[in-house]
């Protein structure tokens, strides 16, 4: 018998979450969520991804009275009540009705924190366009997430871990769920995200390390992907170095850049 976890929903532990199957977040989408690491004792980059998740419910109307402080108590109940030494701790604001017409729609919070062990494996990409995947391509982490689902399942089904995404203009910008770093002749490159996709916390947290380490890097727009090396990175993974990408093999054991992959790891974990 599976274990069943507690839950938090609305400032009450429950041994599971439920959110209606005729709710607007489950009909249309309708709603806002962010995924959170919790690891070595503390919960990472907490304040960050409640301030992306507040400029959500303001851009989506979900009005919910929750402070920081009280979704920082939560989580550290789940992770004591669920006993995890590690964790993938997922908020998720979902409207409770579908008025859209509404200034501020009342909005349910429900927090989850299930096992996860992150891996130091280096991991394979495909290619896509944005139009063979329908993604959304959006600023905002929405629960409308099919697409992006999809996108992950079109990888596994032909043997990688996961899709690289393009935007209507042919420029690559994202993974299914995180964000890409490539590197060549010494140099890292990470795609402008300024008109499409999600520039996530953990991309600007290494952005920020490589400003202080002084590793050159630029953010431009990607159109080719002829680099030496690469990783994808998000809250929850943390770095993950690119082996291959569609049938290019890249450069793992290039000591240069395993070394100043190591230093933006210890400055960013």
């Amino acid at each position: 018998m599976a274990r069943e976890y507690w839950s938090w929903i609305n400032g009450q532990y429950a041994n599971d979450s439920h959110i209606s199957a005729s709710s607007g977040a489950v009909l249309h989408g309708y709603g806002a969520f962010e995924t959170i690491y919790y690891g070595a004792g503390k919960i990472h980059f907490l304040r960050e991804h409640l301030d992306r998740l507040n400029q959500a419910a303001e851009f989506y109307s979900l009005h919910h009275q929750t402070s920081a402080n009280e979704i920082e108590s939560a989580i550290t109940g789940l992770i004591t009540r669920n006993q995890l030494p590690e964790a993938r701790v997922r908020l998720t604001l979902t409207a409770r009705e579908n008025d859209y017409s509404a200034t501020h729609k009342p909005s349910d919070l429900t927090i989850n924190a299930q096992p996860y062990e992150r891996k130091d494996r280096s991991i394979a990409l495909i290619t896509a366009p944005a139009q063979q995947l329908g993604c959304p391509l959006r600023k905002h982490k929405s629960t409308s997430y099919a697409s992006y689902i999809l996108a992950k399942q079109y990888a596994l089904q032909l043997g990688a871990d996961d899709t690289l995404l393009r935007d209507y203009l042919g420029n690559y910008i994202e993974c299914s769920s995180s964000n890409i770093f490539l590197a060549k002749d010494g140099a890292w490159f990470t795609p402008d995200l300024s008109e499409y996709g999600l520039a996530g916390i953990q991309r600007q947290v290494i952005l920020e390390a490589m400003d202080k380490l002084q590793i050159p890097h630029s953010v431009v727009p990607i159109n080719a992907l002829d680099y030496d090396y690469g990783f994808i990175s998000n809250s929850l993974i943390g770095i993950q170095a690119i082996e291959r990408i569609d049938s290019q093999e890249l450069l793992t054991n290039q000591v240069t850049y395993l070394k100043q992959l190591r230093e933006i790891e210890l400055m960013t974990s």
